[in-house]
């Protein structure tokens, strides 16, 4: 993630430097040709893939159960009127307590243990405003690529089928990497002043990775997923 940082810090003061001397007028509302944003909002997984489909068979759990807040930061800079270079560093973790679906322990109790999914992204695209930006509501739609960092971790009860009978184990399960994907969005801008605005907006993340680790052979991790958020933007 310190390289993605580094990267986006790079390329976004190269941005800048281009742009620096470009009519100030060029964007209608805005005072300045780059926009940094800051939003909040939530990312619901999709979980269609092998760990999920299983989990879902054996365990009182689904994809929904890790819906849970988002965050990014944007940096905008436009090439045009309408047409701007999209950079983004945003994360996302979901937590769930799993429980199995046939089994509890010699007291009745449930064997349970806690599902930790974590991701970090650096988002590369492009944003296309729909209207002039003159207009008092600017929509906009945007694509583009993404490198992710991810981390799955279990850690609780399990059974350990190697015995006989079947014995409760504690225990911690970790698998970690980095993958690609790639991002649509459509959003919606409202200029409160010449340097700032109000915006919401969905994504749509699309990124399969394979499970290593100590999850060797349990396939693909599915980390597709929309998220709705909402949020500031300051032209410079």
């Amino acid at each position: 993630m310190r390289k993605q940082i580094g990267l986006a810090v790079v390329i976004i003061v190269g941005l800048f430097s281009a742009g620096a001397g470009r009519s100030q007028d060029r964007l209608g509302h805005y005072a300045g040709d780059s926009v940094v944003r800051g939003s909040m909002g939530v990312f619901s997984p999709q979980g269609e893939s092998t760990y999920w489909d299983e989990k879902a068979r054996d365990f009182f759990t689904s994809p929904g159960d890790y819906e849970d807040f988002t965050f990014a930061v944007d940096f905008v800079h436009y090439l045009s009127p309408r047409a701007g270079v999209l950079l983004s560093i945003g994360g996302w973790e979901g937590e769930s307590t799993q429980s199995y679906r046939d089994f509890v322990d010699n007291f009745g109790n449930e064997i349970s243990h806690v599902t930790s999914v974590s991701t970090a992204w650096f988002d590369v695209g492009m944003i296309f405003h729909l209207l002039d930006k003159r207009a008092p509501v600017m929509p906009y739609v945007g694509a583009g690529g993404s490198i992710l960092s991810w981390e799955l971790t279990e850690e609780g009860e399990f059974i350990d089928f190697g015995f006989d009978p079947p014995e409760v184990v504690r225990d911690r399960f970790l698998a970690d990497g980095d993958g690609f994907g790639f991002f649509v969005l459509a959003g919606i801008e409202i200029p409160l002043s010449s340097t700032v605005a109000l915006f919401a907006e969905g994504r749509w993340r699309d990124a399969d990775v394979e499970l290593g680790q100590d999850f060797a052979g349990f396939g693909t991790l599915d980390l597709s997923g929309h998220s709705v958020s909402a949020g500031l933007a300051f032209s410079f």
